[in-house]
């Protein structure tokens, strides 16, 4: 028989293992119930942080995807590269949007074009001589008939220019003018607008056989048709030929550009590469 102290010591020291077990097995129970609480709350708030940061992300991401995508239907189907701004703008039509070039006869002029004043002085009233700076050249157009014009066998190119100085003191112009130059690219869909009549005048004979989008580039035999450069300025001799239309009458014969050298200018024809020393 164990005597009474060592009997005591014995059993206090089983009475504090087993305090410590229980003391353990609490500790471990409650650390179980913190980590089903942590599983049943944070997991399902982390899976949702990561849908949601998903979610921000393919936002993000779309804009820039549709810029991408419509930048490469823009490479795709370059039927033209157009500025956005109505000024600065220039039309390139594309070789492989070209269906047919069509050359016309060389127009039948009553005086010689390749003189500038023949052109100034053929109803002169009308005739304005500026320096002007392009501000856009557009696709051609199929253009009505009107007073005193009617031309249903070519398109016409709008060129927008703005006004810089004037040459002649009773014929003035100012502001914002667009002109119209014989020949150009013209969209075969703008084209099938017009009558049977206009569409056959304008060359086209087989209209259900013909892609739409694509062009007709009307030419003249005696090369008039001149596309100035946007930015650039040029001396030209602007027709008013009525109320509602101005004309590059003779097409490049009167475009001029300008050269510059020790504070002079020259005025150079586009097409004839002669100098006008304008009175």
């Amino acid at each position: 028989m164990l005597n009474s102290e060592v009997r005591y010591i014995l059993e206090e020291q089983f009475s504090q293992e087993r305090n410590y077990k229980a003391i353990m097995n609490n500790v471990n129970k409650k650390q179980i119930s913190s980590n089903k609480i942590i599983n049943i709350i944070l997991v399902p708030v982390c899976c949702i942080l990561i849908i949601v940061g998903c979610i921000c992300i393919i936002n993000n991401n779309k804009d820039e995807y549709k810029k991408m995508i419509a930048d490469v239907n823009i490479i795709k189907d370059n039927d033209s590269i157009i500025n956005e701004n109505d000024n600065n703008k220039q039309v390139e039509v594309a070789e492989k949007k070209i269906y047919k070039r069509i050359q016309r006869g060389e127009a039948s002029w009553a005086f010689d074009v390749t003189i500038p004043e023949n052109i100034l002085n053929d109803n002169r009233q009308s005739n304005y001589v500026v320096k002007a700076k392009i501000l856009s050249v557009g696709e051609g157009e199929m253009l009505p008939k009107q007073e005193n014009f009617y031309n249903p066998f070519t398109c016409h190119t709008p060129i927008k220019m703005q006004i810089i100085e004037n040459f002649m003191d009773d014929n003035k112009l100012s502001g914002t003018v667009t002109a119209y130059i014989a020949g150009g690219k013209m969209k075969i869909a703008n084209i099938l607008k017009g009558t049977k009549e206009e569409i056959e005048q304008m060359g086209i004979y087989d209209a259900s056989q013909v892609d739409p989008e694509q062009y007709i580039e009307y030419m003249w035999a005696g090369g008039e048709y001149y596309e100035p450069s946007v930015n650039d300025e040029y001396v030209m001799i602007i027709t008013k030929v009525n109320q509602n239309l101005y004309t590059i009458g003779a097409g490049g014969y009167s475009i001029f550009k300008i050269e510059k050298s020790n504070g002079q200018e020259k005025y150079i024809n586009v097409l004839t590469n002669k100098e006008w020393k304008i009175k």
